[in-house]
């Protein structure tokens, strides 16, 4: 009508629906550089997200195939996680089921082993946005660079899990129906108002016990000693040396947080950064891959591009120059 003021009109929620052949790329676009995944298993990566943008937060559907993480949550954000699968998931060292959520505030260390098939709900939230939904509810702030597992009810967390999950099924299959004034606007508040119940009762839920943060360190702290001698061999007694722990404790940390042993680990990440030199490399195929391979410690050719080709299915030659980038992007 004349004279009538009238609100100005919100765009619709943005919804990204993307899929991957490459563990690299869904990293990249999941995360950025704060992490780093790291394979499980050999043969093709298949890996999916959906992901709406709600304002101040995004909330994401992931589901991916078995890998390591390794990194860090973005300082300016916090990572609430649900798992709604039960392949046995360890996160920072605990064991991550479907009735827990895990907050993750920023500077988080984020080390995990999905070790099966993983379908899990991701919501980030950006620090301000999640400072106000703390205080609304009355919980207590979460310090900068902590991390808390929640363990639920078993109720709570299905709710959660089935409302989020349905959520993102709707807008994967039908994006366009975000666009609807108000959808969007009402699902922001559902995820807020299931998540303060939750918060509500985050003091009945003791934090992360002194010794895992020790233990995050040290496995950390040995994918240090990797990066700056990554042209040599590391050896236990040195690895050691460096991290000022026994073999036997080293072998534990290791054992909690990726539940393989730390030569284990150190190989795959190995193989890993010379899987990424490759792809960014330009040259002529057999000089090229020996030089990398021997610039990353590896002083044994032949058993070199046999270890490779078991994790990647093909031969150190036939990655150079591939672009890692590797996307299949379906954005609405």
């Amino acid at each position: 009508m004349p004279g009538m003021a009238t609100a100005p009109e919100q765009p619709p929620a943005m919804v990204r629906s993307m899929r991957f052949d490459d563990m690299d790329a869904m990293a990249q676009a999941l995360i950025g550089d704060n992490a780093e995944f790291v394979p499980l298993r050999s043969g093709p990566f298949r890996g999916r997200f959906c992901e709406i943008d709600l304002g101040g937060f995004a909330l994401k559907r992931i589901f991916h195939a078995p890998f390591l993480i390794h990194g860090a949550v973005r300082s300016d954000h916090v990572s609430l996680q649900l798992v709604r699968s039960t392949g046995g998931l360890t996160l920072n060292g605990e064991a991550f089921g479907a009735s827990d959520l895990a907050i993750l505030a920023g500077g988080a260390p984020v080390q995990a082993i999905c070790p099966a098939e993983e379908d899990r709900i991701g919501i980030i939230f950006r620090a301000e946005a999640f400072e106000r939904l703390i205080e609304s509810c009355g919980a207590q702030l979460f310090p900068r660079g902590s991390h808390r597992m929640l363990r639920l009810q078993e109720s709570q967390a299905g709710t959660l899990a089935r409302t989020f999950a349905a959520m993102t099924d709707l807008a994967d299959s039908l994006p366009d129906l975000l666009a609807v004034p108000g959808l969007d606007r009402a699902m922001a508040d559902e995820c807020r108002r299931l998540l303060a119940g939750v918060l509500c009762d985050e003091d009945e839920h003791p934090a992360l016990p002194r010794q895992t943060g020790d233990m995050l360190r040290r496995v950390a702290g040995a994918d240090g000693f990797l990066r700056a001698h990554i042209d040599r061999p590391v050896y236990t007694d040195e690895l050691c040396a460096a991290l000022h722990v026994s073999a036997r404790a080293l072998h534990q940390d290791f054992a909690a947080v990726y539940g393989v042993s730390p030569h284990g680990y150190l190989r795959r990440r190995r193989l890993l950064l010379v899987r990424r030199a490759l792809q960014s490399a330009r040259g002529d195929g057999p000089v090229l891959v020996k030089s990398v391979a021997l610039a990353h410690g590896f002083w044994h050719l032949g058993r070199f591009a046999r270890d490779y080709a078991a994790m990647f299915r093909e031969m150190p030659s036939e990655t150079v120059g591939r672009d890692r980038r590797r996307v299949d992007p379906i954005i609405a």
